[in-house]
């Protein structure tokens, strides 16, 4: 299993936006579509650490570790 690139967005600097940048964004329909975007990338980021605990706690295993 491998990712290559991701993109996204830094939660930060969207907080630092100016107001009426947001605003711009929100009547576009963008801000929604990034703060999916943000939770989904936090969704993942969870999906990518179970999949290291079961491969280490398979691995251990494996080894005759009890983990």
């Amino acid at each position: 299993m491998g990712v290559n690139a991701m993109y996204g967005f830094d939660e930060d600097k969207l907080n630092a936006l100016p107001d009426n940048v947001l605003a711009d964004l929100h009547r576009r329909g963008y801000l929604a579509r990034i703060y999916a975007q943000l939770k989904s990338l936090q969704n993942f980021q969870k999906l990518v650490r179970r999949f290291e605990q079961q491969t280490f706690s398979a691995s251990a295993k494996q080894a005759g570790f009890n983990a």
